[in-house]
């Protein structure tokens, strides 16, 4: 493996062997170790897998900063998928825009923006 031959994935699963019970993750009152944190992603990338999302596929993210933002970034990563994060702070037209172009496979919004 050279240098640059990792992924995030490859870094979660090495996070969870090495730091195992330790605290990888604070949000409000819940604490996530890292080995939480793998068993989460792949859960969820399994999920993922399941309804049809291929390596090089992109998943739109459109959500403030949080814990499920994280898990999606490492179940796609697990998965060889793309992530295209849009900026919850943009106009709706620049979204629309995004969404567009970046064509997604499967879009997560957060409930807050729905209405957007």
């Amino acid at each position: 493996m050279g240098p640059y031959d990792y992924s995030i994935y490859s870094f979660i699963k090495r996070n969870a062997r090495v730091y195992g019970n330790r605290i990888a993750f604070i949000s409000g009152n819940q604490r996530i170790t890292h080995k939480e944190f793998l068993a989460t992603v792949d859960r969820l990338s399994g999920r993922l897998f399941r309804t049809g999302l291929e390596k090089g596929d992109r998943v739109g993210i459109l959500a403030q900063n949080c814990l499920e933002y994280i898990y999606l970034y490492g179940a796609v990563a697990k998965i060889g998928g793309i992530v295209l994060p849009i900026n919850w702070r943009l106009s709706s037209k620049e979204i629309e825009y995004i969404i567009s172009d970046g064509k997604p496979k499967i879009l997560f919004v957060s409930p807050e923006f729905q209405d957007m």
